[in-house]
């Protein structure tokens, strides 16, 4: 179906097919080894081998000219986030979708944050 919706419209829109990961910046091994934080190897395994998927996809399917990557919404105040996170789930969901209309070929097969920067692996 997205093979079939694919429109090869530069940027990712009702017009191009995409496929969105949700990831973590805590699943790039970069980030999460220099900021040092608190061992959570499952959560961190977990969305390291998301993004591992985000990046096999995304070179499977760059001839068809649909999009793939691994999106990091921000630690947002939800019941998994808590309370004491930094942001909203407003300001997480209007700025992933910003990151998101934003994408351009640059962030193809990588980790895409809500504010719209591409993170290491």
């Amino acid at each position: 179906f997205l093979a079939a919706s694919q429109h090869k419209s530069p940027i990712l829109s009702c017009s191009r097919a995409g496929i969105v990961l949700v990831s973590s910046r805590l699943g790039s091994q970069t980030v999460a080894y220099e900021e040092g934080r608190r061992l959570m190897y499952d959560y961190c395994s977990s969305k390291t081998a998301l993004n591992m998927s985000a990046i096999l996809l995304a070179r499977e399917l760059k001839e068809s000219g649909i999009y793939v990557t691994a999106l990091h919404p921000g630690w947002a105040r939800t019941d998994m986030g808590t309370d004491t996170a930094p942001i909203s789930k407003e300001e997480s969901i209007g700025g992933s979708l910003k990151a998101l209309g934003d994408a351009g070929e640059e962030s193809h097969g990588k980790i895409l944050t809500f504010e719209g920067n591409i993170l290491p692996y």
